[in-house]
């Protein structure tokens, strides 16, 4: 008679846990941070912003992905972990967000969305030159009964061609390292 009870009672315990179970919504189980990850990377990945491995690991490429499209659509989230309010956002969003700018921009040589006029203007600006080093005029001989460095440098008249200041920022400079090997 025993058996037959403990054989009921575990029976009965199956059914309600087994009745229980299916009770449980699929909302409230938590999907795990590697599911998130992979949701996140997936987005990303639809969006333009990703383009490493879809693995569920959340590395700094997916950090860096998440933080581009973040500036991409005005918005501020941690991106230390993806949660479900960034995924989301990566969901409700559509395009290409990482590969174009909004009317009125453009890509700049960094992956940045600035104005057209900023963009443009820097492509537009002259490389920046400096003078070879043939071009640097071999320092004066000077003995030093002439007067002190300082006032050979000040009255030392420039070189042609070596009127920007980095070519008399590189020529005072090659002054003082050829002073000071003589020095020693």
């Amino acid at each position: 008679m025993q058996r037959v009870i403990a054989a009921a009672a575990v029976g009965i315990a199956l059914l309600v846990v087994g009745v229980a179970r299916p009770a449980i919504a699929q909302e409230d189980v938590q999907p795990s941070a590697s599911a998130r990850a992979r949701a996140a990377q997936q987005e990303l990945y639809r969006l333009g912003c990703y383009s490493d491995a879809i693995n569920g690991v959340w590395t700094s490429p997916s950090r860096a992905a998440a933080q581009k499209f973040l500036a991409r659509v005005n918005a501020r989230l941690p991106v230390d972990q993806p949660d479900d309010i960034l995924i989301a956002l990566l969901r409700s969003t559509k395009g290409f967000v990482c590969t174009q700018c909004p009317a009125g921009e453009a890509l700049n040589g960094a992956g940045d969305c600035l104005p057209k006029a900023l963009v443009d203007k820097a492509a537009k600006s002259a490389p920046l030159t400096t003078g070879a080093l043939a071009d640097v005029p071999r320092p004066l001989e000077h003995s030093p009964s002439e007067g002190s460095a300082a006032q050979r440098d000040s009255t030392a008249e420039p070189a042609a061609g070596a009127t920007t200041s980095a070519s008399k920022y590189w020529r005072l400079l090659l002054r003082t390292v050829d002073r000071a090997l003589r020095s020693e």
